[in-house]
């Protein structure tokens, strides 16, 4: 009999393990919905609403983030707000907090990527850019969490999963510049007749007179000599 009640006790378990759930790996962030005295819902990235019943106390906090696995409840939620779940896995997102601005640029590796580079220099490896901003030179402002501890598909730069993007304000000139040039000691002369500084590391350029074609990002907050524009080079290969 007591063989009998583990065996039962042991299938309850799984039944609620996340294998069983009707959604899963679901990335939210926790807000206070103040409606019916108040409560704290979900509100997942993909923008669904979702009413918890059992979000432990240590996560109601406004703007926590976090990742979570549940199972629908029958019936309407109590505050019509938003769908009602029962949370069978949850835990807080990792990652680093990330705000700021930056440029969309296609860099032709593994087929062709959308990467974003950082009006700070940070390079990333966006996963979840809403398709209408992924476009060549796109100026975005953006929220997210860095990802350090995971391995991007490409080894571009630090993995940013995205919480919040939209079209930044639009400039007079793209800051994509894309091309072929010749490599001198300043930087790259481009075929198109301007002299491009660049802020990379000089071991991570070629020799001089080496000819390639470069994909590179325009650095308007930082002042050439002469005035020449100030590049920051994402992708270099011999031109052909």
């Amino acid at each position: 009999m007591r063989a009998f009640a583990l065996a039962l006790l042991g299938l309850a378990v799984l039944a609620c393990g996340p294998g069983s759930a009707d959604l899963t790996d679901v990335r939210a962030t926790v807000v206070f919905v103040p409606l019916e005295g108040g409560f704290f819902g979900v509100l997942a990235d993909n923008g669904a609403q979702y009413e918890p019943r059992n979000l432990p106390a240590d996560l109601k906090k406004e703007g926590q983030r976090i990742v979570f696995d549940a199972k629908y409840v029958n019936g309407a939620s109590t505050s019509q707000w938003g769908r009602a779940i029962r949370l069978v896995a949850v835990r807080p997102q990792p990652g680093v907090p990330v705000t700021g601005a930056g440029t969309v640029v296609l860099v032709p590796l593994e087929g062709g990527f959308f990467a974003l580079h950082g009006d700070d220099g940070a390079r990333y490896e966006p996963r979840n850019l809403p398709s209408h901003l992924a476009e060549d030179g796109r100026r975005v402002v953006f929220t997210g969490r860095a990802r350090p501890d995971v391995v991007g598909t490409i080894l571009f730069g630090t993995v940013l999963d995205v919480v919040a993007a939209e079209s930044g304000p639009d400039e007079p000139q793209s800051r994509v510049v894309r091309g072929d040039g010749t490599v001198v000691n300043d930087g790259i002369a481009g075929d198109d007749g301007v002299l491009y500084l660049v802020t990379n590391e000089p071991g991570g350029m070629p020799v001089p007179g080496t000819r390639v074609a470069f994909v590179a990002v325009r650095r308007p907050e930082l002042a050439g000599t002469g005035g020449a524009p100030v590049v920051t080079v994402l992708h270099m290969e011999l031109a052909s």
